[in-house]
Order: C-alpha cells, then sequence, then structure tokens
C-alpha cells in the first residue's frame, strides 16, 4: 500500500513513534527524535555497532550468559508492557549489546500501544517474525503483554538449543 500522503497514517506512525521514545529504560534502545523531514517519517536512536544476539547464540553462550540476558531482556518488556506498550517483534535480531554488555531491546517499529482507539494494524492481521510469534500473534487474534513473553520464550529456548522450538513452511 502506498501510504504517501496518508495522513492518518502519518498521525499514526508520529504518535505511536513517540509513545516509543518515551520509553527510558537501561534495555531499551534510546530513542532521540522521531518526526517526518520532506514527507519522509523518520526515527534517530542510539546507535550500538555491536553484535545481535542471533550473532552470540551462534558462538554458543554458557547458563550464567543466558540467564543474564533473559533477566534484562525481561525487564525491559515488563517495563515497556506497564507502559502499556506491546512490542511484537521479540528476537535474537532484535536484541543488541552495549560496549559493557548490557542487552537491549531494539526495533519498536511494530510495537503498538495496547490503550490506542487505532492501531498501526487492523484486526486479522498477521505482522512479526513466525518463528518468534505467539500463537495468537500467528492468528491474527488480540496480543498483549503474554504474547511477547511468549517471544521470550522461543529466545530463550534458542540460546539453550541453538535453534528455535518449531520451523515450518508456514505460519
Amino acid at each position: 500500500k502506498d501510504l504517501h500522503g496518508d495522513e492518518s497514517f502519518s498521525q499514526r506512525f508520529i504518535r505511536e513513534a513517540r509513545i516509543v521514545a518515551n520509553l527510558t529504560h537501561q534495555n531499551i534502545i534510546t530513542v532521540h527524535d522521531v518526526g517526518v523531514y520532506n514527507e519522509f517519517h523518520y526515527i534517530a536512536m542510539e546507535y550500538l555497532p555491536g553484535e545481535t544476539l542471533d550473532d552470540k547464540i551462534k558462538k554458543k553462550m554458557n547458563g550464567r550468559q543466558i540467564l543474564n540476558i533473559t533477566k534484562q531482556i525481561a525487564a525491559a518488556l515488563d517495563f515497556a508492557h506497564k507502559k502499556n506498550i506491546v512490542h511484537r517483534d521479540v528476537k535474537p535480531d532484535n536484541i543488541l549489546f552495549r560496549e559493557d554488555g548490557t542487552a537491549v531491546l531494539t526495533d519498536f517499529g511494530i510495537a503498538r500501544t495496547t490503550t490506542s482507539e487505532t492501531k498501526m494494524t487492523a484486526a486479522g492481521t498477521v505482522i512479526g517474525t513466525p518463528h518468534y510469534m505467539s500463537p495468537e500473534q500467528a492468528q491474527g487474534l488480540e496480543i498483549g503483554p503474554w504474547s511477547d513473553i511468549y517471544s521470550l520464550g522461543i529466545v530463550l529456548f534458542e540460546m539453550l538449543n541453538g535453534k528455535v522450538p518449531f520451523d515450518a513452511d508456514s505460519t
């Protein structure tokens, strides 16, 4: 769908992005600015040049590292959920690390508020990464904080086993 000139999209994008920009937590990416320039929507955020969790999984991690990362991302999700934000795309590629080793949840691009009257996606629409989606998200049903917790469980499984628990040709 061409969103050029779609004023309702523009308003929703800015509103939702500003909500995410207000999530100030040590385990959530810092958003510096949100706006529109020459009809291009943008989000300027903290730059983290290091590894993704996916990179670390490929190298194997010990139990202490796995537990520490899981606790940090759970804390980030808890904070977001208390602010009525559901991430909707928790996966190893969206977990980065600061130079001191702190795990950081990134890419709130498809996040939404649980209190918003209007949503960025319509009911029945599936959005996210299939391997990490909760069953209700994969079916386009109502999601909430529980959906992110399910996704974190899949990430934990992958950290422990080196692969996701389910791999199929369809969601």
